[in-house]
């Protein structure tokens, strides 16, 4: 009796011990030194989230995986239990762990049964609660699990020599074949030189900006190499042609138009580009120290330039040039049915010499007097105009139109006026001035023949017309203004005369004939086909006297 009255008495003084404990419940969380009672909102948390996660750990007592459940942190992982081969595993990481964090180890309470849940409906699991009441719990459901499969056929083994079994390595997938090393492909001579093209210093400066952005990698060797860009990542090129792009064969036959074109482009743009710096330069001399015919030296070396281009690859073309022209023993034009190129290297030398930006270089290829192609490049500004035959005109490889203007009173009209020696040309571009002042609205004059041509077709300008320019000027001007859907006659309102040094272009047919029937004509001479040199006169006859005998006293 004895015996069972101390027992009693222990196990008595174990309650009072419990119930003691009970009533600071942050001790069983790690809170001992925490005055906290069972309302405490920390200790209601805590208590809410282990129960939370013994709800969320499975019957057998295992970890949940990655596909069942969040991923858990290092605050929840020592709330689980963990199984001995976990254990095991992990035992040298908890060595450190205890010796480093020994007043971090707290007792672990055992976690309580998880709740039945009807094997009809998937549990629903609750997210992580937060800190404070005041936010929402939301539930997560995990996805329905597929029926179970049948189960993979176990490894085959292999017995050795031994008797013991082995599994045999599995075969190797295409997938784990090692990829070969990267092959350096060489450039081809069109990259090369877009290469070296782009590294120029020139290009750079004038397509970069404030705006570029430096974050774009590209490749120095495609054609948006030297092109700017705005801080949105888009291109920006000062050419959206796709032409000046194009690989160009080192050999093709003259037959092959497009390449012709592509080659004439490039070339024209080079020689242009050369008259720009050469007129640059002479601007930038503060001494103005100037050369003798330094423009028309300018205008031979630019001329030169792009002959020896074509003239490497095609030797039996013929090239018409205004200094060709002049320096010939007719001084006539002749045209054949053989490839021609009518060419003017530096249209309005006197724009040129007061750095006047409205000068340009023309280019025209003709086969069986039919014009091909038409190239116009203003260095200046960087705009090529190009037109090819039933193909349309552009301007920087944008397709340009003529305007739809037919009446001349809503029409912007150019004129060249004459100067200088020039005197009946100055009157006649006076007289013409003052007639069509009071019916156009406006009146405009550049200087430049071949840039007036150029305006009308993109649609700057409504029309234009000019006495005494000649082949060299209208060549390839008046294919442009007509694949650009224009009017081209001749300036008494009839067919065109390319060898007349005369010519009227405009957006529309009414407004051609309107303009031509207000017009004082004038009919330059000579033509372009005819003989610029006097005819040198037989004098012998009028020296020749005949013998006699007779004297006259």
């Amino acid at each position: 009796n004895t015996k069972q009255h101390n027992v009693k008495m222990a196990e008595k003084e174990d309650t009072k011990k419990d119930t003691t404990e009970e009533k600071n419940a942050a001790t069983r969380f790690g809170l001992e030194d925490h005055e906290a009672n069972q309302q405490d909102a920390r200790v209601t948390t805590l208590r809410s989230d282990h129960e939370r996660r013994s709800l969320m750990m499975p019957s057998d007592g295992r970890r949940n995986n990655k596909s069942t459940s969040r991923i858990m942190s290092v605050n929840d992982a020592w709330s689980i239990p963990r199984s001995p081969d976990d254990e095991a595993a992990s035992k040298d990481g908890d060595r450190k762990a205890s010796d480093n964090n020994e007043t971090l180890m707290l007792s672990k309470p055992p976690p309580k049964a998880p709740e039945a849940v009807p094997a009809s409906s998937p549990p629903t699991y609750e997210a992580d609660s937060s800190e404070t009441d005041a936010e929402a719990k939301s539930v997560v459901t995990p996805p329905s699990q597929p029926p179970p499969s049948a189960m993979p056929p176990p490894p085959e083994t292999v017995s050795d020599a031994d008797g013991d079994n082995k599994i045999k390595s599995p075969e190797q997938r295409p997938e784990d074949v090692p990829m070969p090393p990267p092959m350096m492909i060489p450039m081809t001579p069109s990259e090369s030189k877009a290469l070296n093209t782009a590294c120029s210093n020139d290009d750079v400066q004038s397509s970069l900006s404030k705006l570029t952005n430096t974050d774009i990698t590209f490749n120095p060797c495609k054609k948006f190499a030297t092109k700017g860009t705005n801080t949105s990542g888009t291109l920006i090129a000062e050419s959206e042609s796709d032409d000046e792009d194009t690989f160009i064969s080192e050999s093709f036959p003259a037959s092959d138009l497009k390449s012709l074109f592509l080659l004439a482009c490039r070339e024209a743009k080079s020689a242009g580009d050369i008259a720009r710096e050469k007129n640059e330069q002479k601007k930038e001399d503060v001494k103005g120290e100037e050369e003798p015919d330094s423009e028309a030296r300018t205008e031979s070396l630019v001329e030169c330039t792009f002959i020896n281009a074509i003239c490497s690859r095609f030797p039996d073309h013929i090239f018409i040039t205004g200094e060709r022209i002049a320096n010939s023993e007719t001084g006539i034009v002749e045209l054949t049915d053989k490839p021609t190129w009518i060419i003017d290297p530096i249209d309005a030398a006197t724009n040129y010499a007061h750095h006047f930006p409205y000068y340009c270089m023309s280019v025209a290829y003709l086969v069986n007097k039919k014009t091909e192609f038409g190239i116009i490049y203003n260095p200046p500004m960087k705009n090529m105009y190009t037109a090819q035959r039933d193909k349309g005109a552009k301007m920087n490889g944008r397709a340009i139109k003529t305007t739809t203007q037919e009446e001349l009173s809503s029409a912007l009209v150019l004129q060249e006026f004459g100067s200088g020696a020039n005197e009946p040309k100055g009157c006649m571009g006076t007289e013409n001035a003052q007639r069509l002042t009071k019916v156009a609205q406006a009146m405009r004059s550049i200087g430049s023949p071949v840039m007036g041509l150029a305006m009308v077709a993109s649609g700057v300008a409504d029309a234009y017309f000019n006495f005494g320019l000649h082949i060299w000027h209208m060549a390839a001007g008046v294919m442009l203004v007509k694949e650009a859907g224009g009017t081209v006659i001749d300036p008494a309102g009839g067919e065109l005369d390319i060898m007349s040094r005369r010519c009227l272009v405009a957006s529309t047919e009414r407004l051609a004939q309107d303009l031509a029937s207000r017009l004082e004509q004038c009919y330059p001479s000579p033509r372009d086909d005819e003989s610029c040199r006097p005819e040198m006169q037989d004098f012998t006859s009028q020296t020749d006297f005949p013998d006699t005998d007779s004297s006259e006293t």
